[in-house]
């Protein structure tokens, strides 16, 4: 029961001021995640200016590069904390199948596939997919609620052009994160191996595990590995037939490990692409444990 008023009555609410809206925004984690994303922005583009310029291996642009990856473990950090840990790590390790509920969360893989980048030699296109879902939130963040506490009106996402804009281009970008992920960063790190990059050796199988995650989720990446498979055996077939039997054996094992469901509740491949969308708004489905299951993108859990 409120407290009675001199008058007896409950007197108007009081406006507040502008210290304790934003107070209001600070003391929740989320703030702290939104806080990550706008790090993983910032950082990117400063360390994009030396990477443009051919100064990538100048310290200021690794430091950049380490920042990025430093924001973006501690934003997907506090998702996985939240989700898997509130209780604190022994209440979590308590939790039936915990490691194949955090494999099966694509928060958690963006996190450990953070930490990988953060510890081993920089690779600026791993920057890429982080940036994008990182611009996705930090407008929609802004605009739900850093903005109104600055202007002291309430939250107007459907008038709002600039989260509209977000909004309507988060497929536009959940493709691109594809593109960059098959195109991009896999075929760097094929190339490492080739050239016998010793990081690459450990980097190519980490991501590796990721991207096959990735393939059983989310339907842009299935559809950019099945295009880049096409486009190599165009490639291929003009040459002698014993390059294109190599290459079909390495397609075909490389097909039957990644079409095999490791653990229960993986998803399958050709499934409805809406019910596992890859990243933005909060969105999940059920594992084999019963539990939600959320994913990471245009879709991907704000928090």
């Amino acid at each position: 029961m409120p407290p009675a008023t001199t008058s007896g009555s409950a007197g108007p609410a009081q406006p507040q001021t502008l210290q304790q809206r934003l107070q209001r925004v600070v003391q929740h984690q989320q703030f702290f995640w939104w806080v990550g994303h706008v790090i993983i922005v910032l950082a990117t583009t400063f360390h994009a200016l030396y990477w443009f310029r051919f100064n990538w291996a100048t310290k200021m642009a690794v430091f950049w590069y380490r920042l990025a990856f430093l924001g973006a473990i501690g934003s997907y950090g506090v998702v996985v904390h939240k989700m898997f840990f509130r209780g604190g790590l022994r209440e979590a390790q308590r939790q039936e199948g915990l490691f194949y509920r955090l494999y099966l969360d694509e928060n958690a893989e963006y996190f450990a596939l953070a930490a990988m980048w953060f510890f081993t030699t920089p690779v600026f296109l791993a920057l890429v997919p982080y940036f994008i879902y990182s611009v996705f939130h930090v407008i929609t963040y802004f605009s739900e609620y850093v903005l109104p506490a600055i202007t002291a009106r309430p939250a107007r996402p459907h008038e709002d052009k600039l989260a509209q804009l977000a909004r309507k281009n988060q497929d536009a970008g959940s493709q691109s994160v594809a593109k960059v992920e098959v195109y991009g960063i896999l075929l760097r790190l094929l190339f490492g191996i080739l050239f016998f990059n010793k990081l690459a050796f450990i980097q190519l199988p980490v991501f590796a595990v990721f991207l096959r995650y990735k393939y059983f989720n989310t339907a842009y990446t299935r559809t950019s590995l099945r295009e880049l498979s096409s486009n190599i055996d165009t490639l291929v077939n003009p040459l002698p037939p014993i390059v294109r039997d190599i290459w079909v054996k390495i397609r075909d094992s490389i097909s039957y490990y990644a079409t095999r469901p490791l653990v229960a509740g993986e998803g399958v491949p050709g499934q409805t692409p809406g019910a596992r969308a890859s990243s933005g708004a909060a969105q999940g489905s059920a594992t084999a444990s019963g539990t939600a299951r959320t994913s990471s993108g245009s879709t991907q859990p704000r928090y």
